[in-house]
């Protein structure tokens, strides 16, 4: 395992601020999204596709200041509950057949912008790609028009 943490910090990722409490990491992810937001609504015109590239460079903004791993795919397996997420080696192909699948046959402009959302939102949560997946699917919701 990439990652050997002691049994007290589970749920501590390492982190480059070296944060331990869990509220202020929250916080510090906050100010991310914040970052990401502001950035990536102040050049939403010159967006031409939602495609992984802009998803990975999403995550990458808002996580670059804490995390080493901010916007690339994890490396590591994770579990939650029992459940085991699907494993690191078999990421890449999945984010290539969900681009194939779901994200190039996207037109330029997006019509149905809450399918969009939501679709994203699923296979960001289930996948786990990256080591906290799901979280930046909140700000990248937020582009989206409702």
């Amino acid at each position: 395992m990439k990652y050997h943490t002691p049994k007290s910090e589970d749920e501590i990722l390492p982190n480059k601020l070296g944060l331990k409490d869990p509220e202020k990491i929250a916080e510090e992810e906050y100010r991310g999204f914040l970052r990401a937001e502001i950035k990536f609504e102040s050049e939403l015109e010159d967006i031409s596709q939602f495609n992984w590239e802009l998803i990975s460079s999403i995550h990458k903004t808002a996580f670059h200041h804490l995390y080493e791993f901010a916007g690339e795919l994890r490396q590591v397996n994770l579990s939650k509950g029992g459940f085991m997420f699907p494993a690191a080696k078999f990421l890449p192909s999945a984010v290539e057949e969900f681009e194939k699948e779901y994200l190039n046959p996207l037109p330029d402009s997006f019509e149905e912008y809450e399918h969009l959302s939501n679709m994203l939102h699923h296979f960001m949560r289930n996948f786990y790609l990256f080591i906290h997946s799901g979280r930046e699917t909140d700000v990248q919701q937020d582009f989206l028009p409702t």
